[in-house]
């Protein structure tokens, strides 16, 4: 029951967040709030373009006027403080309350650049929440195929005790065998047992596979089911610690708390 309720509880958030960095429009820092909703919109609307992807990882200046092309062909940009941000679970080390992570940076779509950087409010909730629910998954499924197992082992079991009994009947009586009646009574007697065992075992089954469906559900809005992959969009403070930029994603619910 408390697996149901704790998938329950991750597709109340799924309906509020679906797939995608854009998503947790609303974003709180100490001393206000800011909407992502026009930055989304700009992205999107941008995504659509055939422009050629550009790394800035390594640019240089021979590409600066193709670059500043670019940015004069898009439309008018909100919030150029925020880009998305994007790395794998491996590129992710805890420090303090920081996570510092080797990035892939996209100041608009088709542009990125590789850096390693400190990201505050790290999307700790978001994190806890997909590991919880990828260790429920494996659980879940590992059930699923244990019982599974066992209904079939009783099957075979029951199948096989049928098969080995070889009806003899006395040819002067017409009557069955002794040996015969006695595999039957043995049969009969496994057979009540392996029927009340697998009816147990399919209702359990049956009563994983909305908790199974769920957390399917929950973790399919991730780039990868087995692996938590960090993007969202950031802003860019213009701090440095020891040399390395630090980004920040704000807090939301259900993302950082």
């Amino acid at each position: 029951m408390r697996i149901i309720l704790f998938i329950a509880g991750l597709l109340f958030l799924l309906m509020k967040a679906e797939a995608g960095p854009d998503r947790y429009e609303l974003r709180t820092f100490p001393s206000k709030t800011v909407n992502l909703q026009p930055l989304f919109a700009w992205w999107k609307t941008v995504s659509g373009t055939a422009n050629v992807p550009i790394d800035l990882t390594d640019i240089d200046t021979n590409k600066l006027d193709l670059i500043s092309n670019l940015w004069l062909e898009l439309p008018p940009r909100p919030l150029p403080d925020w880009v998305n941000i994007s790395a794998g679970e491996g590129d992710i080390v805890v420090v303090g309350a920081l996570w510092k992570v080797n990035a892939v940076i996209m100041p608009a779509p088709n542009m990125t650049k590789r850096e390693t950087i400190y990201l505050r409010h790290p999307p700790v909730k978001e994190i806890q929440d997909y590991k919880t629910a990828r260790a429920t998954y494996a659980s879940l499924m590992d059930a699923q195929a244990k019982d599974m197992a066992t209904e079939q082992f009783w099957e075979s079991n029951i199948q096989a005790e049928a098969e080995a009994i070889q009806p003899t009947n006395d040819p002067a009586t017409s009557t069955i065998s002794p040996t015969t009646i006695a595999q039957m009574r043995i049969l009969q007697r496994d057979s009540i047992a392996a029927i009340s065992n697998i009816n147990y075992l399919h209702a359990q089954t049956q009563s994983r596979d909305a908790a199974v469906a769920s957390a399917n559900t929950y973790l399919s809005v991730f780039p990868d089911k087995n692996v938590y992959r960090l993007d969202h969009f950031a802003l860019h403070t213009d701090v440095r610690i020891d040399g390395i930029e630090v980004y920040d994603l704000g807090t939301a619910p259900g993302l950082t708390y």
